[in-house]
């Protein structure tokens, strides 16, 4: 994902095997889908109400990039 890139997202509460989560669906492409499952310690604190925000795109949301992973061979 590139950063200062305005991407449509959606999302909706789920349920994992470790509990009730919020799943963010991040539009990269026409054809890609980034999802990002939200923490349980603030996904707990985000009410409906903002959800229903985040979903109609009134929303200014902003991803922060902190750096990628190196994988180890």
């Amino acid at each position: 994902m590139e950063m200062n890139t305005k991407y449509p997202i959606r999302a909706e509460r789920v349920t994992t095997k470790f509990g009730p989560t919020i799943l963010l669906h991040i539009k990269e492409t026409l054809y890609r889908i980034v999802k990002i499952f939200i923490s349980k310690r603030y996904s707990s604190v985000i009410p409906d109400e903002n959800m229903e925000f985040i979903n109609s795109q009134k929303a200014s949301l902003n991803l922060i990039y902190k750096g990628t992973c190196q994988r180890k061979e």
